[in-house]
């Protein structure tokens, strides 16, 4: 099926290539200006009738394009009539264009694509056009979507080169399943699936590389806007697959006119910020004030590496220690960190061709992306490839589009629990040693030195050196559409596409370390096939009037979706010949059950709506969806109304402009995963000759099982005032999914690990605000600023009657754990925390050491409380200056980084109490020559603040803590019992993108026979504000999974400086 698929979308453009002629063109320009005081109009889209890219007036509002006699010209722009103009013989068209007082004529794409104008949508939709994704060089075209629309939190965890990004709209709707939205290209859902369990949505401590998502295979400059459907009556259209929201991605198209070529070419150098600002430098490598002795064995040479719970070095002036390698190193701080990295780099270099005739027209762009890491042997390459056509006649039109990605990746960095986390093993290390010693980590006879107690930490420079990863992906997207105006009022659209994609990784791990069950080496082999076809059948029905001022329009559709997973993975241990990292090369090989999803869903949907005077919309949808994976099926009704109350009561004057109102309420749902309603074989390796038939179910098989269903009602008003330089949009909106999709665990008896359910409500409710407008608006200077906010309430109103606590993500470390709980917010960091009076004072024992609880208490959330973005564009001539700022507040954050820093003596309060608890045990031991630090009581060093019970638990009688205690037995015991010292306010304001353009004036690039230059500099990630969370940055999150709020050994943030270059002929 999918090699058929291929060889259509071929033929189709062999015929489109054949039948495209351009027709006999001429040269037009001319001004656009505003008829209310005269001057010009910058950004005045003018666009060929019939195609759908033209171009835009420039900041003196002229403009240029080649056309043919006869072309209908549209010249459209925000707050202004649009205009039409039919070329003639004149080589100048000067336009006038009037003010749009009555409404705002904006049009954005909806659902199924659909383009409709802005004010007959009942719900909130916001638009972002391309040229805000590409300003500055990403990876992941979804981390451009930061700060730049209401409702849409993005995060970027610090996974490293070619990493998933995580949009989450308008908050969590699945308690155990997957939160992302749907992403939809050109009218085809594309698979967003994450590559590795970093994506998953348990998110329990991750152990690998972060392998990347869908949606970055999408090339920026190929996109021409992005609309981002939040609500549910918004996507209601998508059914079952709207549960998350869905983000309309529409790619450029090619125009009619000559020839156009199109040239991009950016760098972008990328900076490590590793800012470890509150780790002390004044104690270094050994224990209970002591520096390490070798005459003690051999883990006082290798033991320290990682602890810095030694003497003070003005104290210790002329000393030296034998180091884990055999050699003798000085006792003195060095600089561990930073020179580990290296300077990164980012290009993107791209080419696109476009043109045609009025009936037909095609575009090619080819895109190259390159980046080398901040971590050395680090980097990723991907290969883009687009053509699209379009070809048509008076009632037909065929369009037809192919793209190509082809993507490789080199040693992707390990995250989290994983033993080669670089980030983990940088930042543990005592200020005495150098990160560079750790490059000797080989003897001559080949053996690996042990450089620290924990079998899990592996030096960095091995694993550099001798570990490797590689990963391969090629994609194809494409589809083929036919559509046909049966007469004025019905027309009839098929459309196929298919979204198919083979990825493989390869990890290698030499031989000599200290990691159990892979010390004598490892190869991991694991390989993925995802294919998904949609085929859509749609009827439309358009402007059918049912009165004088009532007109009816509608869909009617058909829907069949196929989607097709396959993985196969297998590895081996104990490598035979060094170095050699093929299969056959280990000594024990292992091949994994093969694992395959096939999943079919049959649907019927329409919509009916009604205008009543160009100024009330009332618009009704209903989708049935009928699913292979379970019995059930899905209805999901929709109801939304618009009223343009500006235009109904002719309210509109010099300081209103415009005003709406908008209510919706809608069905969605999200259907569960395949094989969890029955069981699921696969046939394992032979054994002994014969084959063996294996369970694959994970979770225990609940035939009652069925979808996860979302109701949301939504209202909110839009508004403009001082003839559209101002505008307001406010939405309020609540959200109740029911029956949530859960595992919950089984008995070990049954066989099976959990057991999957529907139980439990979560409930959404919120506020989006959005502001634009323009302050300053004369001849030669505009100033443009938007401002988003947006904040979401969170609440478990109940879950499965056996349990009152969801866990999502469990730490290694101190008992702490992500959940929901019910009558509490999903995402609660929870557990143990110090034992308190009523006053809040921390109750110690008579040892001077803290108590704590007996029970796990909310100590955080990693959800935040409100986001909000703040865009400035000043432009002056041809000059533009624009700066991003991204905010986030009201989230937390576990930082295991932290935690581990304080037990290994790293932090700065661990100071506190060193000098006098090493005074003390010096004066101890030279008057006692059998002191033993283990049984000696301390005279004097740390004395938390808190209080001690001197009276009874039923009686209490509080009095203030005197005893000293050692500070490494205090915090080995903090570390060991609670969280909450290293749970951190991650609220930020960060300047999330800085740019400054400029265009070159027409009469210049003309005559360097150009039609068009611009050449741009910028910087993303500049500047951190209100940052609370010390050492680490605040999105420096390990997974893109559910588990939001625990920071593991996190690799540090990259600041990017660059420049970009665009050139049209």
């Amino acid at each position: 099926m999918k090699q058929n698929l291929r060889t259509l979308f071929l033929f189709s453009f062999l015929l489109l290539t054949v039948q495209l002629m351009v027709a006999q063109e001429k040269e037009i320009k001319g001004t656009v200006t505003s008829k209310a005081d005269g001057l010009p109009l910058p950004g005045v889209n003018v666009i060929v009738e019939g195609a759908s890219k033209g171009v835009q007036t420039n900041f003196d509002g002229h403009y240029g394009l080649s056309v043919n006699v006869g072309d209908i010209l549209h010249f459209s722009y925000i707050g202004m009539k649009t205009q039409t103009v039919s070329v003639g013989a004149n080589a100048t068209i000067d336009v006038t264009m009037d003010e749009a007082l009555e409404s705002l004529s904006e049009v954005v794409v909806t659902a199924l694509g659909i383009k409709r104008q802005k004010k007959e949508l009942g719900y909130a939709v916001q638009e972002v056009q391309g040229d805000d994704l590409n300003r500055v060089i990403t990876t992941n075209v979804a981390s451009s979507l930061s700060g730049k629309v209401s409702g849409v939190d993005v995060s970027m965890p610090s996974t490293g080169v070619g990493g998933t990004t995580r949009v989450i709209i308008r908050g969590i709707s699945s308690i155990g399943e997957n939160n992302q939205p749907l992403y939809v290209v050109d009218g085809i859902p594309i698979d967003n699936s994450g590559l590795s369990n970093d994506s998953e949505a348990t998110s329990q401590w991750f152990n690998g590389s972060d392998d990347g998502d869908g949606i970055s295979s999408i090339n920026p400059n190929d996109i021409e806007s992005l609309s981002v459907l939040k609500g549910a009556a918004a996507a209601a259209l998508y059914g079952s697959r709207a549960l998350n929201g869905v983000v309309l991605i529409t790619t450029k198209k090619g125009s009619s006119g000559k020839l156009e070529v199109e040239l991009i070419s950016g760098i972008s150098v990328d900076l490590v910020n590793a800012n470890y600002k509150d780790f002390q430098t004044d104690y270094g490598s050994g224990t209970n004030g002591r520096l390490p002795n070798p005459d003690r064995g051999p883990s006082e040479v290798y033991g320290y590496t990682t602890s810095a719970w030694g003497p003070k070095f003005s104290n210790s002036v002329g000393q030296s220690l034998v180091i884990f390698d055999g050699s003798t190193r000085p006792y003195e701080r060095v600089d561990n960190i930073n020179d580990f990295f290296r300077t990164g780099y980012t290009t993107n270099n791209g080419i696109s061709l476009s043109g045609g005739s009025k009936n037909g027209f095609i575009r090619f762009s080819y895109n190259n992306i390159k980046n080398e890491d901040v971590i050395p042997k680090a980097g990723l390459e991907r290969n883009n490839f687009s053509l699209n056509g379009t070809l048509k006649t008076e009632k037909f039109t065929f369009d037809a589009k192919a793209n190509y990605i082809t993507e490789s990746a080199k040693n992707r960095p390990e995250l989290g629990d994983s033993p080669n986390n670089l980030g983990y093993s940088l930042s543990g290390m005592a200020p005495n040693i150098d990160q560079a010693w750790l490059k000797n980590y080989k003897a001559e006879d080949g053996t690996i030195y042990r450089w620290n107690t924990n079998d899990y930490l592996l030096n960095p420079y091995y694993v550099l050196n001798e570990n490797s990863g590689e990963t391969k992906k090629d994609r194809f997207i494409g589809y083929v559409s036919g559509y046909y105006q049966v007469n004025k009022w019905l027309g009839a659209n098929f459309r196929t596409g298919i979204d198919t994609y083979s990825f493989g990784s390869k990890y290698f791990m030499g031989s000599g370390h200290t990691w159990p069950g892979r010390a004598n080496g490892y190869l991991g082999l694991n390989n993925i096939n995802v294919s998904e076809i949609n085929t859509d059948l749609i009827f439309n029905i358009d402007g059918i009037k049912l009165a004088e001022n009532l007109t009816f329009s509608s869909i009617l559709g058909l829907n069949r979706r196929d989607f097709f997973r396959e993985q196969n993975s297998r590895f081996g241990n104990n490598i035979i010949e060094p170095g050699t990292k093929y299969i056959s090369n280990f000594a024990i090989q292992t091949e994994n059950a093969p694992s395959e999803t096939k999943t079919r869903t049959n649907s019927v949907f329409g919509s009916a709506k009604f205008d009543y005077k160009g100024y009330l919309y009332a618009e009704f949808t209903g989708r049935q969806d009928w699913f292979s994976v379970i019995d059930d099926a899905a209805f999901y009704p929709a109801a939304s109304l618009s009223f343009v109350f500006s235009d109904a009561f002719d309210a509109t004057g010099d300081v209103f402009s415009y005003g709406k109102f908008r209510s919706s309420w809608a069905q969605v749902s999200n259907a569960p995963g395949a094989y969890k309603n029955a069981l699921n074989y696969t046939v394992l390796p032979s054994f002994n000759g014969s084959s063996v038939i294996n369970i694959k179910n994970d979770a225990a098989p609940n035939p009652n099982l069925t979808y996860q269903s979302k109701t949301g009602i939504e209202f909110g008003v839009d508004l403009a005032f001082f003839k559209n330089r101002l505008r307001a949009d406010f939405t309020v909106y609540r959200e109740d999914i029911d029956d949530q999709t859960m595992d919950l665990p089984s008995s070990a008896t049954s066989g099976y690990e959990y057991i999957s359910v529907n139980a439990g409500k979560l409930r959404n409710e919120g506020v989006e605000v959005l502001l634009s407008g323009s302050p300053i608006k004369t001849n030669d200077f505009t100033w443009e600023v938007t401002l988003n906010y947006s904040k979401n309430k969170n609440e478990v109103i109940s879950l499965h009657p056996d349990i009152d606590t969801y866990v999502i993500s469990e730490a290694r470390w101190a008992g702490a754990a992500i959940v929901a709980p019910v009558g509490g917010q999903y995402g609660s960091i929870v557990g143990k925390d110090f034992l308190r009076t009523d006053a809040g004072e921390v109750i110690h024992s008579a040892n001077g050491l803290p108590l704590f609880t007996n029970d796990k208490v909310v100590l955080g959330n990693g959800i935040p409380d409100w986001t909000a973005g703040l865009n400035n564009r000043f432009s002056y001539k041809g000059l533009t200056l624009q700066f991003l700022l991204d905010i986030k507040q009201g989230m937390d954050v576990y930082s295991m980084t932290n935690s581990v820093g304080a037990t290994k003596g790293l932090l700065n309060v661990t100071t506190e109490g060193r000098d006098a608890f090493n005074t003390a045990r010096e004066l101890a031991e030279a008057a006692d020559p059998d002191f033993n630090i283990n049984t000696w009581v301390p005279t004097d060093g740390y004395v938390s603040t808190g209080v001690v019970n001197t009276g009874t638990a039923e009686n209490p009688v509080y009095v203030q803590n005197t005893t000293p205690v050692n500070p490494q037995s205090y915090w080995n015991t903090v570390f060991n019992n609670t969280p909450a010292p290293f749970i951190y306010d991650a609220s930020y304001v960060k300047l999330r993108e800085l740019s400054l353009g400029y265009d070159f004036p027409k009469n210049l690039v003309s005559g360097l026979k150009m039609t068009s230059l611009n050449m741009s500099f910028f910087a993303r990630n500049l500047l951190t504000f209100s940052k609370d969370l010390p050492n680490i940055d605040p999105e420096s999150m390990y997974t893109s999974g559910n588990g939001q709020g625990f920071e593991y050994g996190s690799l540090p943030s990259r600041q990017s400086y660059g420049f970009n270059i665009k050139v049209t002929f």
